[in-house]
Protein backbone atom coordinates (compact mmCIF):
# COMPACT_ATOMS: atom_id res chain seq x y z
CA UNK A 1 0.00 0.00 0.00
CA UNK A 2 1.09 3.65 -0.92
CA UNK A 3 0.66 7.13 0.98
CA UNK A 4 -2.30 7.61 -1.87
CA UNK A 5 -6.02 7.60 -0.20
CA UNK A 6 -9.15 6.08 -2.55
CA UNK A 7 -11.50 8.09 -1.83
CA UNK A 8 -14.92 6.17 -2.05
CA UNK A 9 -17.80 8.12 -3.58
CA UNK A 10 -20.20 6.78 -0.60
CA UNK A 11 -20.34 3.45 1.41
CA UNK A 12 -23.09 0.73 -0.42
CA UNK A 13 -25.99 -0.91 1.05
CA UNK A 14 -24.07 -4.62 -0.26
CA UNK A 15 -20.77 -5.94 1.39
CA UNK A 16 -18.38 -5.25 -1.23
CA UNK A 17 -15.11 -6.53 -1.07
CA UNK A 18 -12.36 -3.70 -2.04
CA UNK A 19 -9.63 -4.75 -0.96
CA UNK A 20 -8.19 -4.55 -4.83
CA UNK A 21 -8.74 -0.70 -4.41
CA UNK A 22 -7.24 -1.45 -0.88
CA UNK A 23 -3.78 -2.22 -2.75
CA UNK A 24 -3.78 1.36 -4.22
CA UNK A 25 -3.88 3.35 -1.06
CA UNK A 26 -6.22 3.60 2.71
CA UNK A 27 -9.55 3.55 1.44
CA UNK A 28 -11.58 6.68 2.92
CA UNK A 29 -15.50 7.32 2.25
CA UNK A 30 -16.99 10.50 1.57
CA UNK A 31 -20.75 9.29 1.98
CA UNK A 32 -22.08 7.25 4.31
CA UNK A 33 -25.00 4.93 3.19
CA UNK A 34 -28.00 6.89 4.43
CA UNK A 35 -26.61 9.81 2.30
CA UNK A 36 -28.16 9.14 -0.70
CA UNK A 37 -26.12 11.21 -3.46
CA UNK A 38 -28.41 10.66 -5.89
CA UNK A 39 -31.68 11.95 -3.99
CA UNK A 40 -29.23 14.75 -1.72
CA UNK A 41 -27.26 16.42 -4.22
CA UNK A 42 -26.61 19.61 -2.50
CA UNK A 43 -25.77 18.60 0.73
CA UNK A 44 -23.52 15.85 -0.67
CA UNK A 45 -22.03 17.98 -3.13
CA UNK A 46 -20.97 20.49 -0.32
CA UNK A 47 -19.70 17.40 2.28
CA UNK A 48 -17.18 15.95 -0.20
CA UNK A 49 -16.33 19.47 -1.31
CA UNK A 50 -15.12 20.46 2.00
CA UNK A 51 -13.27 17.12 2.69
CA UNK A 52 -11.48 17.19 -0.22
CA UNK A 53 -10.84 20.93 -0.07
CA UNK A 54 -8.28 19.72 2.99
CA UNK A 55 -7.31 16.42 2.40
CA UNK A 56 -7.46 15.09 -1.25
CA UNK A 57 -3.50 15.44 -2.51
CA UNK A 58 -2.07 14.70 -6.26
CA UNK A 59 -1.55 10.95 -6.48
CA UNK A 60 -4.85 9.86 -4.50
CA UNK A 61 -7.70 8.22 -6.49
CA UNK A 62 -11.71 8.21 -6.56
CA UNK A 63 -13.61 5.34 -6.77
CA UNK A 64 -17.67 4.88 -7.52
CA UNK A 65 -18.31 1.34 -5.62
CA UNK A 66 -21.40 -0.16 -7.06
CA UNK A 67 -21.31 2.22 -10.27
CA UNK A 68 -23.50 5.58 -9.02
CA UNK A 69 -21.60 7.68 -11.60
CA UNK A 70 -24.08 10.38 -9.80
CA UNK A 71 -21.88 10.44 -6.96
CA UNK A 72 -18.70 10.23 -9.13
CA UNK A 73 -19.77 13.20 -11.27
CA UNK A 74 -19.94 15.27 -8.09
CA UNK A 75 -16.62 14.25 -6.65
CA UNK A 76 -15.51 14.95 -10.31
CA UNK A 77 -16.71 18.34 -10.07
CA UNK A 78 -15.03 19.03 -6.89
CA UNK A 79 -11.78 18.57 -8.04
CA UNK A 80 -11.97 20.57 -10.99
CA UNK A 81 -13.18 23.45 -8.69
CA UNK A 82 -10.54 22.83 -6.52
CA UNK A 83 -7.71 22.97 -9.45
CA UNK A 84 -6.74 19.41 -9.80
CA UNK A 85 -6.05 18.76 -13.64
CA UNK A 86 -4.88 15.12 -13.40
CA UNK A 87 -7.93 12.71 -11.76
CA UNK A 88 -6.58 9.17 -10.99
CA UNK A 89 -9.61 6.83 -10.82
CA UNK A 90 -10.47 3.35 -10.30
CA UNK A 91 -12.78 1.39 -12.39
CA UNK A 92 -14.05 -2.10 -11.29
CA UNK A 93 -13.54 -4.81 -14.00
CA UNK A 94 -15.15 -8.37 -13.92
CA UNK A 95 -13.40 -11.43 -14.15
CA UNK A 96 -14.79 -13.65 -17.42
CA UNK A 97 -15.08 -17.13 -17.42
CA UNK A 98 -14.25 -19.79 -20.35
CA UNK A 99 -16.62 -18.70 -22.29
CA UNK A 100 -16.12 -14.77 -21.83
CA UNK A 101 -19.28 -14.40 -19.46
CA UNK A 102 -19.06 -12.27 -16.63
CA UNK A 103 -18.28 -13.49 -12.99
CA UNK A 104 -19.51 -12.32 -10.09
CA UNK A 105 -15.86 -11.84 -9.08
CA UNK A 106 -13.47 -9.16 -10.07
CA UNK A 107 -11.45 -6.18 -9.24
CA UNK A 108 -10.29 -2.33 -9.30
CA UNK A 109 -7.97 -1.17 -11.76
CA UNK A 110 -6.15 2.34 -12.14
CA UNK A 111 -7.00 5.08 -15.16
CA UNK A 112 -6.42 8.30 -15.22
CA UNK A 113 -7.43 11.08 -17.46
CA UNK A 114 -6.74 15.01 -17.81
CA UNK A 115 -9.05 18.01 -16.93
CA UNK A 116 -8.73 20.15 -20.14
CA UNK A 117 -7.45 24.02 -18.73
CA UNK A 118 -10.86 25.24 -20.02
CA UNK A 119 -12.91 23.32 -17.52
CA UNK A 120 -10.49 24.15 -14.21
CA UNK A 121 -12.32 26.75 -11.70
CA UNK A 122 -9.06 28.58 -10.44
Amino acid sequence: MTDAVVWMTHETAEDRDLSSAAKYGRVEFLCYNNDKPGLHPGPTVQRMYERLAGEYRDGDYICAPGGDYIAAVMLGACLATLGHKEIRMLRYQRERDETGRKTGSGFYIPTKFTLPERILVR
